[in-house]
């Protein structure tokens, strides 16, 4: 029974081992590549879909945490085709809301300052991916 155990624990910590080695040299492939998120943010965006229900609502907090606004910057909304911006046009609303800068109690600074992309009013900072 103890040899049986010990097998066991050999098999499971290989496969740790072999995991971590592949996370250590498979992470470049997303670190390093926005257009993998860029593509599913774009694509899944406030669509109704069960994933797209999911990933609005983690881009929604990744956003308002990093503030950071899309994956590289502001205009991953205006210069791709995106589900948001066939839903919101971008005269009305050039990125989502939660790419506005806020108060300590979440209200939107200044909706119009935001709209039109002043950078003391959006997070302009270099989008999710800061290196």
């Amino acid at each position: 029974m103890l040899l049986l155990y010990l097998v066991l624990m050999l098999v499971i910590y290989i496969f740790e081992c072999a995991s971590a080695i592949t996370a250590a040299t498979h992470r470049d492939y997303l670190v390093g590549n926005s257009n993998l998120l860029k593509k599913q943010m774009l694509k899944y965006y406030t669509d109704n879909s069960e994933p797209g229900r999911k990933l609005t609502a983690t881009w929604n907090r990744v956003m308002l945490e990093m503030q950071c606004c899309g994956t590289d910057s502001p205009l991953d909304w205006i210069d791709y085709t995106s589900t948001f911006r066939s839903k919101f046009p971008a005269e009305d609303f050039p990125w989502p809301l939660n790419c506005c800068k806020r108060k300590n109690n979440y209200e939107v600074i200044n909706i119009n300052g935001c709209r039109i992309g002043n950078p003391d009013y959006v997070f302009a900072k270099v989008g999710f991916f800061m290196h």
